[in-house]
């Protein structure tokens, strides 16, 4: 499995790559007037609505830092069984990507261990693999529908 690396202000993260449909920079995003805490914006891709979170204020109650590496990830994930919902996440630290034999049985929760500097063995992080449906849970994401 090819994963993605991100983080967050306060954590390291990974995302399987063939949940993203596209990786954009950091464009304006509107604000939505009382809207979910969760939700930073709307933004205009291809002439769709399309709602952004921001991973920081799901993760660690604080936003993502507007840095060079910030991102949003584009990603589909199953709304009910008859619709997906199309949004962005916004993260940082996009630094590359690593791959993984997975066999599927692992829960989403686990901890990837992987070397911050190969030369150096006593350094090591820790990265987890998110699922993105399960972060959000069905509440955000049927709020988030709202937005589409």
């Amino acid at each position: 499995m090819l994963l993605l690396r991100l983080q967050t202000p306060d954590g390291r993260y990974v995302l399987d790559a063939s949940a993203i449909s596209e990786i954009i920079p950091l464009v304006h995003y509107t604000r939505v007037p009382n809207g979910p805490d969760f939700l930073a914006g709307i933004i205009n891709f291809r002439g769709h609505a399309v709602p952004v979170i921001d991973l920081g204020l799901l993760m660690d109650a604080k936003p993502c830092r507007e840095r060079m590496d910030t991102r949003i990830i584009l990603t589909r994930i199953a709304a009910t069984e008859k619709k997906q919902l199309f949004f962005g996440i916004i993260a940082e630290g996009i630094s590359g990507t690593l791959r993984l034999e997975h066999t599927g049985e692992e829960s989403s929760e686990i901890l990837l261990q992987d070397l911050v500097n190969p030369t150096e063995a006593n350094g090591q992080e820790f990265l987890q693999l998110l699922n993105v449906a399960k972060v959000l849970g069905s509440e955000r994401i049927t709020s988030l529908l709202a937005y589409c």
